[in-house]
């Protein structure tokens, strides 16, 4: 039997854990921005090439942050939380631009460049001077 009261409408299930969500995207961010300054450090005039093991930890993170970043718009949507969708649009954008700015590179980037000290000595004849030969 249901008596004459109407309930109050429930937050759904995915209202819940935007908040857990957005913080998490946050929390990526900083683990990007990291991954970022360890695969590309320099110190002391020595500088280190990005390791598989930084690539797989972007691809990793970059991929968590894409899928919460777009659940928490996608339920603020479903709510219909104007200020909440605000919220989760700029942490998205943000996730976003962070993600394309944090990326680690897979190629080797070498950690020494040799510059010479002086051009080689021409080879071959010029005019009336000819070296070598």
């Amino acid at each position: 039997m249901t008596s004459g009261r109407s309930r109050a409408p429930r937050r759904p299930p995915s209202g819940r854990l935007e908040g857990p969500a957005s913080a998490a995207v946050l929390v990526g961010i900083g683990v990007l921005l990291g991954n970022t300054f360890v695969a590309h450090s320099c110190l002391f005039g020595y500088c280190v090439s990005p390791k598989p093991s930084n690539v797989a930890t972007y691809w990793i993170t970059a991929s968590i942050v894409a899928v919460l970043a777009a659940f928490t718009v996608w339920s603020a949507q479903e709510r219909g939380s104007g200020p909440a969708l605000a919220w989760h649009s700029i942490v998205a954008v943000v996730a976003l631009l962070a993600i394309l700015i944090f990326a680690v590179p897979t190629t080797d980037v070498p950690s020494e460049v040799v510059v010479p000290s002086s051009p080689p000595p021409p080879a071959g004849c010029f005019g009336e001077n000819c070296l070598g030969g």
